[in-house]
Parts: structure tokens; C-alpha cells; sequence
């Protein structure tokens, strides 16, 4: 009876060290798995959120906004990712700034040569106008004489002369 009583505290201290590991063991289970949960959400704070940061403020600039910053204000490849985005947006403003000037430096300067074009070309139009009154002035005043001196020519007698007939208008 002894012996059996000896077997049976000896089972029950088995029995109550066998639930003490299993219950050690799950609650070292749990422990991992909150430490795991524990550090993804470390990461996720510490990494994913500032390279999602970045990357949203990507899109925003490769739409458009070139005024969005990304905080730099840590010490470590984010950080020098964060500036290295900052650095590039500042530099890509005022690019686009140094193009809008430009752009609007030669369209002025277009209208400017329009406005010039367009005053030389009226200015020309007059004397031009002129010369052309003059030379049909002068064309018909050739053909009068023309005319005049053939008349006199064969009120001479001296009948079929091309004297005053220049080339290419004969016969006129």
C-alpha cells in the first residue's frame, strides 16, 4: 500500500510537472508569437512607413506636385533616402521654375519680332508702292514715244525701220 501511495504522489508530481511544462511552453509559445506581432509592427513603424511615405510622395510628384516633403529627420538609409527625395523635388522645381522663365522670356521675344515683322513689312509696303506707280509710269511713257517716233520715222520716209523697236516690242 505504501508503495503504491509513493506511485501515486510520484504520478501527480509527474502529472503536475508535465501540465507546469506545458503551460510554460505555451505561455513561450505566446510570448513568441507577441514578439513576432511586437516586431512586425517595430518594422512596420520603423521602415514600411517611411518608404510608403516616399513612395506616395513619388506619385504625388510624378503628378504634378512639386511642393510635397517627405520627413528627414532620421540618421539612416531612410533618412538619406527621405533627403536625397527632398533634394531631387527642390532641384526639379526649380528647374521647371528656370523653364517657365525662359519659355516666357522667348514668347515675348516672339511677339516682339512679329510686331517688328509686321511694322517693316508695312513700312516697306509704301515706297515699294511707289516704285511700282513709277515704273508703269515710265513703261507707258516708253510706249508713247515709241509711238511717237515710228510715226515720225515713216512721216520721214524712212518706212520699216527697227530702229525704235527694242527687243520685245516689235511690232507694237
Amino acid at each position: 500500500a505504501r508503495e503504491r501511495s509513493v506511485a501515486a504522489d510520484r504520478e501527480r508530481g509527474a502529472e503536475r510537472r508535465s501540465d507546469l511544462a506545458v503551460t510554460l511552453g505555451l505561455v513561450g509559445i505566446a510570448l513568441v508569437a507577441l514578439f513576432a506581432v511586437g516586431m512586425w509592427f517595430g518594422l512596420r513603424r520603423a521602415v514600411l512607413r517611411p518608404v510608403e511615405r516616399v513612395s506616395a510622395a513619388t506619385r504625388a510628384v510624378a503628378d504634378g506636385d512639386l511642393t510635397v516633403h517627405v520627413p528627414a529627420d532620421r540618421e539612416d538609409e531612410i533618412g538619406t533616402l527621405a533627403r536625397s527625395f527632398n533634394d531631387m523635388t527642390d532641384a526639379r522645381k526649380r528647374s521647371r521654375e528656370e523653364l517657365d522663365e525662359r519659355t516666357g522670356d522667348l514668347e515675348r521675344s516672339n511677339h516682339d519680332l512679329e510686331q517688328y515683322a509686321q511694322m517693316a513689312s508695312h513700312d516697306l509696303q509704301a515706297p515699294l508702292a511707289t516704285i511700282d506707280l513709277y515704273l508703269k509710269l515710265i513703261d507707258r511713257r516708253l510706249d508713247e514715244s515709241i509711238v511717237r517716233a515710228r510715226r515720225l520715222d515713216r512721216s520721214h520716209g524712212a518706212g520699216g525701220s527697227d530702229v525704235f523697236d527694242p527687243p520685245g516690242r516689235r511690232g507694237i
